[in-house]
């Protein structure tokens, strides 16, 4: 490394006046120059500083300056006497004088500034040097091993100096360890139809790369000395080592510790592999790779030269994700004259690892829907991991559910939980068996299982409305509890509203009265009028006495019981000879009606009993359905399980509800309700046994299916005698 001169200016002398020869010598006139670096570049000029103090109360004056010696140092400006103010120990006057250094040469140079300050003389010498051109160069350079071939290196060189500069080289040959070493070897510039031109002069502005290229005759240890001289005079020279070792690799020979790399499924799986030269000459590696898959990786100390017996280690790796492959991969070390390769794979199981049954069958699926699933376990009974590449299953056999299988498989570790699949048979348009089979694949094979299923018919619905006027008998259960008070005036408009329709198409109707209260012995008995239980549609008086009949009171029980009331007036011992309602059913139709705004607290049991009274009884409610309607309670669902256990209707008790709760009741109406839930692309409606499409083809509608009432509605009355909607039900 070079070494570089700086600028330090140090005060030689410090003159006091003779009137400070009492003052303490912290408290006299002095004369101070700088003592810090100052370097200068060449052609540049500096200032130095020089200060007085005068801690006297008088000024004192600085006279027959003078600078003597020293090229390149002078005066900034033309005073030669000047005057420091007057001070005190603790603030003494002080005057700066200021001298310029221009660096003419790439040498030192002093100076002497004498003076006199009041009466004493005093004598300061300061110093300085230029600062141009400056080389600085590693002190040694290896080409490291290579073989018995030319290679190229450039050889780092930067000017750390001020100023632009050509350098000189000079190259010698020394005496090396195992070889008498040529200068012609090494060439410091071209090498043109293979022999060396030199170059001896460089321009270096900052930094360059000299050319080195080494041209080895024979193998062994080389050096060489390199002397660079800067082209400036007074600037000093750099002398760099370069070193080589050549080798003749052809006795080289590597071998493995293990001939193949296995691993499993494990993220981030490491292995150590050693890699030996049994060689006759040493080996030069020159770094490691994995090729053919990338989730294989290694690391290692290349490149290195490994002598003869001797071993180095490689850290080889595998890391299976969702996206890696499972292909076999291969280690190369490079090496010369020959790589050395080792095979890298995954260890993995194949099909033997998997039990799966013989044969797989299933419950029947209805046509057009998917049977109820059945399991399969796929659980790695091997000690090695295994990779599940897909699963399918021939038609009419669908997989129900099945965990996502990357594009790399999904791995089933040994002792890990199972993965569960489950399949199902989708029902075909033909009832009848049906054969497939299921197809497990893993790395390595698959397997396959039998599956038999079969498809049965798809369950039809009609639900058929009369337009004649059949006998119908009614029963109407009330609440008779203090709550339901506000909502009579609203009750009583409609069932005038049903009466009048009753009356307007001439209807064959029995109707009975009864209320929501089972707790007195009078549970379920029908209300008396004139000396009779029930009124006939038929009777003169029928709209008077059915007002009468109908009305509505407020001294029954605040828990309305109208299921249990229901059942209680049309099964014995009310309907038996004797009973109470003895007499009253008819052969026709029995539509039991309760109307009431609160939850129904029958026993479960009345609901069974309603389903036993024969299929030509509906129940319906007009009741605590919808939210916004202000009732005591909100239906908890025993309401709509006993109209859904023998078919009826549940219409809100806020709406005008006449001419929609009941399904016998079809002459006026324009809206009717379907028994099931119906599959739309099956629906369809026939009246008088002719099919009536929904739409016109002027874009009229004949009829529309509502899905939040689950009904089909027309626009206007039906001029027919007979309406049949046919559908299917939906899987179930």
């Amino acid at each position: 490394m070079p070494v570089t001169t700086r600028v330090l200016a140090v005060l030689l002398l410090c003159a006091c006046s003779k009137g400070a020869g009492l003052l303490p010598a912290d408290c006299r006139p002095s004369v101070q120059g700088p003592t810090l670096t100052l370097p200068v570049e060449l052609g540049t000029t500096a200032t130095i500083p020089i200060t007085f103090s005068n801690p006297l109360p008088l000024p004192l004056e600085v006279n027959q300056l003078a600078l003597t010696d020293g090229e390149g140092f002078t005066f900034k400006d033309d005073r030669r006497s000047v005057l420091v103010p007057a001070g005190s120990c603790d603030r003494p006057g002080q005057l700066t004088l200021e001298l310029e250094f221009t660096a003419t040469k790439l040498v030192a140079q002093r100076a002497t500034l004498t003076g006199v300050m009041g009466s004493d003389p005093f004598s300061l010498t300061v110093s300085a040097t230029g600062n141009g051109p400056m080389f600085e160069a590693p002190s040694a350079f290896t080409f490291g091993p290579v073989v018995l071939a030319p290679v190229e290196r450039g050889l780092p060189v930067r000017n750390i100096g001020t100023v632009d500069s050509s350098l000189v080289v000079k190259l010698t040959a020394l005496r090396a360890l195992n070889a008498e070493t040529s200068v012609d070897e090494l060439c410091v510039g071209a090498i043109v139809n293979g022999a060396c031109l030199p170059t001896t002069r460089f321009t270096v502005t900052r930094q360059a790369l000299l050319p080195l290229r080494l041209r080895p005759t024979t193998p062994g240890e080389k050096s060489w000395q390199l002397i660079i001289t800067p082209e400036t005079r007074g600037a000093m020279p750099v002398t760099v080592t370069i070193s080589a070792r050549v080798i003749d690799e052809r006795g080289c020979a590597l071998q493995p510790s293990r001939g193949r790399l296995t691993f499993g499924l494990t993220p981030m799986e490491r292995q150590l592999m050693t890699v030996e030269n049994v060689g006759s000459t040493p080996c030069i590696l020159r770094g490691a790779r994995i090729d053919d898959n990338p989730a294989f990786t290694v690391s290692g100390p290349t490149p290195l030269v490994l002598d003869t017996g001797r071993r180095v280690e490689f850290l080889v790796g595998a890391n299976f994700d969702r996206t890696s492959s499972l292909r076999d991969a291969t280690l190369v070390v490079d090496a010369m004259p020959r790589a050395l390769h080792v095979p890298v794979a995954f260890d993995l199981g194949g099909p033997e690892c998997l039990t799966l049954p013989t044969v797989l069958d299933f419950a029947p699926a209805i046509a057009g829907c998917v049977s109820p699933p059945r399991s399969i376990t796929l659980a790695n009974q091997c000690a090695r991991p295994l990779v599940l590449k897909n699963v399918t299953a021939t038609a009419p056999f669908v997989i129900a559910n099945l965990p996502a299988i990357p594009p790399a498989g999904l791995p089933l570790q040994p002792g890990a939980m199972p993965t569960i699949i489950g399949l199902a048979t989708q029902g075909g348009i033909d009832a009848g068996s049906t054969t497939g089979q299921l197809v497990v694949e893993v790395v390595g094979g698959r397997l396959t299982v039998p599956l038999n299923g079969s498809t049965t018919p798809r369950a039809e619905r009609t639900d058929r409305y009369s337009f004649l006027s059949p006998p119908v008998d009614w029963v109407f259960v009330l609440d008779d509890s203090s709550s339901f008070v506000p909502h009579h005036a609203r009750v009583q408009t409609g069932l005038a509203a049903f009466r009048s329709s009753l009356v307007g198409r001439n209807a064959n109707a029995r109707v009975a009265v009864t209320t929501t209260s089972v707790g007195g012995p009078g549970a379920g008995h029908f209300r008396q009028l004139d000396g009779g239980a029930w009124l006939d549609s038929s009777d003169p008086q029928f709209i008077a006495k059915f007002s009468r009949l109908t009305a509505l009171t407020s001294d029954g029980t605040e828990q309305p019981s109208g299921l249990e009331a229901a059942v209680r007036a049309v099964t014995p011992p009310l309907t038996t000879d004797g009973g109470a309602n003895a007499g009253f059913r008819r052969s026709g139709a029995l539509a039991l009606v309760c109307i009431t705004d609160d939850v129904d607290v029958s026993p479960d049991s009345y609901r069974a009993a309603l389903t036993q009274l024969g299929p030509a009884t509906s129940y319906s409610v007009v009741g605590p359905f919808n939210p916004a309607c202000p009732t005591i309670g909100h239906d908890d669902g025993g309401h709509r399980a006993a109209i859904d256990s023998v078919g009826g209707v549940a219409v809100d008790l806020c709406s005008p509800f006449a001419n929609d709760f009941v399904r016998s009741d079809t002459f006026t109406r324009q809206r009717f309700f379907l028994s099931a839930q119906p599959e739309l692309a099956g629906l369809s409606v026939e009246l008088d046994s002719l099919p009536v499409l929904p739409d016109l083809p002027d874009g009229g509608v004949l009829w529309r299916y509502l899905p939040m009432n689950n009904a089909v509605e027309f626009p206007g009355p039906i001029d027919a005698t007979e309406l049949a909607i046919h559908y299917r039900t939906p899987c179930q």
